[in-house]
C-alpha cells in the first residue's frame, strides 16, 4: 500500500482571508457582545490599508508580542516601514516603553543580553546563565533596544478571539491547518449558535479564562463577577481549587478552607469537608457532608460523603474502596506482564477458552456517540458553536438530556447491533469529541451486542446522556464473554487503588444488570510462560524510512527452544554497503525474498499468546509495529528487553551489547548480525535471566 501526499500551497495573504472569515461570524453572531474598545478596533483595523492589515495579522500569527524589526520579512507586503507606520498611528504596534522592559528580558536571547552589557560596561561573565546576565542588565535605558516593535491592541484582539473560540487563543492556527487538510472541520452541522446569551455572560466567562492562565491576579474573591453559565462556572472552580492547593502547600489552611468555601462542586467540597475534620471543626464537617447527601453533585461525591461518613462519624475500620479491593479475587500472572497487567490478564482467560477486549471507557463513549450522533453533532440544538468544535458543550451537564429528552428516549427504543454497525459505517472515521475511531470497533460491538441484554445496555447509555461528563469515565479495563454472558472487568496490579468514580462505574453496571467484577494480579514467576525470542536486520536505524531484512525468532518455554522462525524480506529499498557489510545480507539475497506483508500473518501467528522478547526490544518491537501498520493492521503484545533484563540481574559488567555477553556468559553467536543466529542468543540471555527470577542459581559462568 503507498500513501501519495499532495502539498497544498496556500495563497500569500492567507490569514487575511481566515481574519475577514472570522471577522464576518463575530459581527453577525456576537456582535451584540462587543463593548465600545472592540468595535473601535474592527473600525481601525477596516481602515488600515491591505499592507497594514498583513503586517498585523502577521505578528498576531508569530509568538509573543516582540519583534525584531529585520525580522518582519513578507513577500506580500509592498513596504514593511509604510506598513509599521500605519499600525503605530492606530496603536496596532507600539516602540518600547518603560513598562515593556521586564517582559523584553525574558524575550531576548542569550547573545542579545550580553552584548547589551557590553555595550554598558557591565561586569559579568560570558559564562553565566542567561538569568544571572539578565539581572546585570536590567536597569539600563530600554531604548537601546530601538530595533524592536511591540504588538499592540491585544486585550481587544484576545476578546474578540474568545467569543468565537470559546478559550483563550492568540492565533488563527486552526484555520491554516483546516485548509492544509490537516485538520478536519465539523462538516455535519450546517447552522452554528452563538456560545453565549449575553455579553454578561460572555464577558464573565472571558474574566473566568484570563484568570485561569494568571493564577498570580487573582485580586479578590468577592470582587470576581458572577458566574452566568456552567462554564464559567466550571473555570472559577478549577481556579478556587488551585488556590487552595497552593495555599494547603503553603501550610496556610484557614486560607485555603476560607477558599474552599466558595466551591460548589466535585471534588471542591470534599476538599473543604476534609480539611475541616483535618482542623478538628468535625461538626462542620458533618454539616457539609449532609448538605452532600441533600443534593449530591455527582455520583461519586455521593460515594465519598457515604464511605467518609462511615469512616471518620461511624468508626468503620476500612473504607468501601479498600474493603472492595481486599475482596477482590486474585489472577496470578507472570511478573513478564509488569506494568501491563491487562494484558496478562487477557492472556490467562485466553488459556481458559475466553475471548477479552480491553474496552474500559471506549465501549460506552462509543455506543454513546454513535447512538446519539445526530443529537451531538448535526442537531440544530446541539451546543456546537463553530466548524473546529468536536464536543458539544451540553454534554458538561444535564442539559443534554433536557434539550433532546425526546430523540433520546426514541433512540434507545431502536437501539440494536444492527443499527449502531449501520452508524457505524455511515460515520466512520469523522472526528468527533466523544470518541475515537478503531479498527476493531464492529468487532468488539458486535460481539457485545450479540450477549448483552438490550435492556441494561439501554439503562447504562441513559444513565450516561443524564451526566456525560461526569459519567463517561472510570468503566472497567476488560469486558469478556464468558458461558454467552457479558462479564466485566476491573484489573488491579499490586499497590494500585480503587477511585470513586471506578466503583461508582461498577456499581451503576451492576444496577443495570451486568456482572462486574474486581481481579487483582499478583505477579509471579510462570514456568510455563511462552516467550518469542526476536531479531530482526534492517536497512538502516530509523522509522520511518527504512524496513526489514529479515527476521528470525525462537519460540521458548520452561527454557528450552520448541519452535523456530526465519526469513529474508524483500525491504521494497536498497540496503546500502554499508549495511550489507555489517549484516552480509545484500541486494541479490531480497530480491526475490517475500515482502513483509507476505509473512505478517505467519509472524503474527508465531507470536500469538507469547511474550516478546528481544535484546533492545524497542527498536524490534518498533519496526514490525510499523510494518504492520503499512498493511493497516495492529500489532500488539507484551514485552521484555534482555539488554534491561540483563542490567537488572546482572549489574556491574562492563557492556551489556549482545556480543559482550555472550562472549562473557559462554553463548553461542556463529553469525552476529543475522536474524536467527542473534535470536538464539538472545534467547540465552532470556534464559539466564529467568533463573534469576525463578531463584535458580545459573549453571553458566557470571
Amino acid at each position: 500500500m503507498s500513501v501519495v501526499f499532495t502539498k497544498i500551497e496556500l495563497p500569500p495573504k492567507y490569514y487575511l482571508a481566515h481574519f475577514h472569515e472570522l471577522k464576518s461570524v463575530l459581527l453577525k453572531q456576537y456582535g451584540d457582545f462587543f463593548e465600545g474598545p472592540h468595535h473601535q478596533f474592527i473600525a481601525d483595523f477596516d481602515n488600515l490599508s491591505e499592507d497594514g492589515q498583513c503586517l498585523y495579522l502577521r505578528l498576531m500569527n508569530r509568538k509573543g508580542k516582540f519583534f525584531f524589526k529585520d525580522s518582519l520579512k513578507y513577500s506580500e507586503i509592498t513596504s514593511i516601514n509604510n506598513a509599521l507606520d500605519e499600525l503605530k498611528a492606530k496603536q496596532f504596534v507600539s516602540d518600547l516603553s518603560d513598562n515593556d522592559w521586564q517582559d523584553l528580558l525574558h524575550f531576548l536571547p542569550k547573545t542579545r543580553l550580553t552584548d547589551l552589557a557590553l555595550s554598558n560596561n557591565l561586569e559579568f561573565k560570558k559564562s553565566w546563565s542567561r538569568e544571572r546576565i539578565k539581572e546585570v542588565v536590567l536597569d539600563i535605558p530600554f531604548t537601546q533596544c530601538s530595533d524592536i516593535v511591540v504588538q499592540g491592541r491585544r486585550e481587544e484582539l484576545s476578546y474578540l478571539l474568545f467569543l468565537f473560540f470559546g478559550k483563550i487563543q492568540d492565533n488563527l492556527s486552526l484555520y491554516t491547518l483546516r485548509d492544509l487538510g490537516i485538520r478536519k472541520t465539523n462538516e455535519q452541522k450546517k447552522n452554528f449558535k452563538p456560545r453565549f446569551e449575553s455579553r454578561e455572560e460572555a464577558l464573565a466567562n472571558y474574566f473566568y479564562a484570563k484568570l485561569g492562565q494568571n493564577a498570580e491576579n487573582t485580586f479578590d474573591i468577592n470582587s470576581w463577577p458572577e458566574a452566568l453559565n456552567l462554564e464559567s462556572q466550571h473555570l472559577r472552580e478549577e481556579i478556587l481549587l488551585r488556590l487552595a492547593d497552593e495555599q494547603k502547600k503553603a501550610q496556610n489552611l484557614q486560607v485555603a478552607l476560607n477558599t474552599l468555601k466558595y466551591t460548589k462542586f466535585h471534588p471542591g467540597r470534599e476538599k473543604r469537608i476534609r480539611l475541616l475534620y483535618d482542623l478538628d471543626q468535625k461538626e462542620e464537617a458533618l454539616n457539609e457532608l449532609n448538605r452532600v447527601f441533600e443534593d449530591p453533585y455527582s455520583d461519586v461525591e455521593y460515594l465519598f460523603a457515604e464511605d467518609f461518613l462511615a469512616r471518620k462519624f461511624q468508626k468503620k475500620r476500612r473504607s468501601i474502596l479498600t474493603e472492595t479491593l481486599r475482596n477482590a479475587r486474585k489472577v496470578s500472572i507472570d511478573e513478564s506482564y509488569f506494568r501491563q497487567p491487562e494484558a496478562g490478564v487477557q492472556d490467562y482467560f485466553k488459556e481458559q477458552g475466553i475471548a477479552s477486549f480491553h474496552v474500559e471507557n471506549y465501549l460506552w463513549n462509543c455506543l454513546f456517540g454513535l447512538l446519539f450522533w445526530e443529537e451531538l453533532f448535526e442537531s440544530d440544538k446541539s451546543s456546537l458553536h463553530n466548524e473546529f468544535e468536536r464536543r458539544p458543550q451540553d454534554l458538561n451537564s444535564v442539559r443534554f438530556y433536557e434539550l433532546h429528552e425526546k430523540e433520546i428516549i426514541e433512540k434507545l427504543e431502536i437501539l440494536s447491533k444492527e443499527y449502531i454497525l449501520a452508524k457505524i459505517e455511515q460515520k466512520k472515521d469523522i472526528p468527533n469529541g466523544v470518541f475515537g475511531w478503531h479498527e476493531i470497533i464492529s468487532e468488539q460491538i458486535s460481539l457485545f451486542l450479540d450477549h448483552a441484554n438490550l435492556q441494561s445496555v439501554r439503562e447504562v447509555l441513559l444513565y450516561l446522556t443524564k451526566d456525560f461528563n461526569n459519567r463517561n469515565t472510570g468503566f472497567p479495563d476488560l469486558m469478556a464473554i464468558v458461558d454467552g454472558i457479558v462479564k466485566f472487568y476491573e484489573v488491579k496490579a499490586e499497590g494500585d487503588v480503587l477511585k470513586q468514580n471506578q466503583l461508582s462505574r461498577m456499581i451503576n453496571l451492576q444496577k443495570a444488570g451486568f456482572h462486574v467484577e474486581v481481579l487483582q494480579v499478583e505477579y509471579v514467576f510462570n514456568p510455563d510462560q511462552l516467550y518469542v525470542v526476536v531479531d530482526i536486520e534492517t536497512t538502516g536505524g530509523s522509522l520511518p524510512y527504512h524496513r526489514i531484512t529479515e527476521l528470525g525468532a525462537v519460540k521458548v518455554r520452561n527454557g528450552k527452544v520448541i519452535d523456530k522462525f526465519q526469513t529474508l524480506v524483500n525491504p521494497e529499498r536498497r540496503i546500502s554497503r554499508e549495511i550489507e557489510s555489517l549484516t552480509g545480507i545484500s541486494n541479490a539475497m531480497v530480491k526475490d525474498a517475500p515482502k513483509f506483508a507476505e509473512v505478517a500473518e505467519a509472524f503474527s501467528e508465531f507470536t500469538r499468546n507469547a511474550i516478546f522478547v528481544a535484546h533492545n526490544v524497542s527498536f524490534d518491537y518498533s519496526f514490525i509495529q510499523a510494518e504492520f501498520e503499512r498493511l493497516d493492521e495492529r500489532f500488539t503484545r507484551p514485552y521484555i528487553c534482555t539488554k534491561a533484563g540483563m542490567r537488572k540481574h546482572y549489574p556491574g559488567l562492563e557492556s551489556y551489547g549482545l556480543k559482550k555477553l555472550t562472549t562473557h556468559f559462554g553463548i553461542s553467536l556463529e553469525t552476529h548480525h543475522r536474524a536467527l543466529c542473534d535470536a538464539e542468543a538472545a534467547a540465552g540471555l532470556l534464559h539466564l535471566i529467568i533463573e534469576k527470577r525463578s531463584g535458580k542459581n545459573s549453571s553458566v559462568k557470571s
